[in-house]
């Protein structure tokens, strides 16, 4: 059975992917099919997700066994898509920004009979969300260089506090006489 699927984002509203996919392909292979044609970086983590008709998470494949789990994990070289796909419209969330927690969207649109033995493209428009967001230290970085940070935050604490040491004051000599022991 060949599966016609629709890749979309919630990101970038013009984007549409859509590819035929052979129904025995390992998970794995489609994986390596949408980070191909999309220039993603093949060594990020990513998940499928199997979901039910409101889009709620029900069953992850993932792209590596992580041994954290108590039930049995399904990894993307292990199983199947016709294991996992048999509704006529399937719908799948794809993981592939971990840290910030972003997905492409994909819904099984049409199966037909017959076999192929590559995924093929059969349309790709608009202009796909970049892989990685910036992250805060990068964007500190920029500000920094912008010097906005020195604008919005030019602080000068010595007008804000009046602070002195007097040496006639009895707390502050039985600090300078103590030892960390006593405080603790």
């Amino acid at each position: 059975m060949i599966y016609h699927f629709r890749i979309v984002s919630d990101e970038t509203k013009d984007f549409i992917f859509e590819m035929l996919i052979d129904s025995g392909a390992l998970f794995s292979d489609f994986n390596a099919f949408i980070q191909g044609h999309l220039d993603f970086d093949k060594k990020e983590m990513t998940s499928f997700f199997l979901t039910d008709s409101e889009g709620n998470k029900e069953i992850e494949i993932t792209l590596f066994d992580m041994g954290d789990s108590e039930t049995e994990q399904l990894v993307m070289d292990k199983v199947h898509l016709e294991e996992l796909i048999n509704n006529g419209h399937q719908n799948l969330l794809y993981m592939f920004d971990m840290y910030n927690n972003r997905y492409l969207y994909i819904d099984l649109v049409d199966t037909k009979d017959g076999q192929i033995d590559t995924p093929k493209c059969v349309l790709i428009e608009g202009t796909p969300p970049e892989q990685f967001v910036e992250d805060f230290e990068t964007q500190f970085e920029k500000m920094m260089e912008e010097d906005l940070y020195e604008e919005n935050f030019d602080i000068n604490l010595s007008e804000d506090f009046d602070v002195t040491f007097d040496s006639d004051d009895e707390d502050a000599i039985n600090y300078q006489n103590s030892s960390l022991e006593d405080y603790y």
